[in-house]
């Protein structure tokens, strides 16, 4: 992550919350939200871009993300840019997460994420070895587009 330590961006829901929390408690606000202000100077279509760039760089076609299917390699495809997503772009809703993937839900989205970490939690050595490649991959695209910017 460009200009982040990676435990903000992946706590930055948290750190809304908590906020909420201590405004409450101290101010008495009953109604407050905190909204989380995107960390990258994102557009509507980046993560979208991320998402294509992933496919690319694990020999897959632009948008094999929304095929209809239950290949294991675009399973895999899925929760890898489900869980990358949502750790680069705080900000995107799992139900908008999920449009983009082709229409699926938002539990499908958290199942996503959820899986992608199990199988780094158990060291799935196939699995982590695709998580890894397209992790690098991430972090070398975000620098081309941090240094155009």
């Amino acid at each position: 992550m460009i200009g982040y330590p990676k435990e903000y961006v992946e706590s930055a829901r948290g750190l809304a919350r908590d906020l909420e929390k201590r405004l409450h408690n101290v101010f008495g606000m009953t109604k407050v939200r905190v909204m989380v202000v995107g960390l990258l100077c994102e557009t509507d279509a980046s993560h979208k871009k991320m998402a294509d760039m992933i496919c690319a760089h694990m020999g897959m076609e632009p948008e094999a993300y929304t095929l209809k299917t239950r290949s294991r390699r675009i399973v895999e495809l899925r929760w890898i840019i489900t869980r990358l997503i949502r750790q680069h772009y705080p900000t995107i809703t799992l139900k908008n997460l999920g449009d983009m993937m082709g229409g699926m839900d938002h539990t499908t989205m958290t199942n996503n994420s959820q899986r992608a970490q199990d199988l780094l939690d158990a060291n799935d050595k196939t699995f982590c070895e695709k998580y890894i490649k397209a992790v690098a991959a991430v972090e070398q695209w975000l620098n081309e587009q941090y240094a155009q910017s």
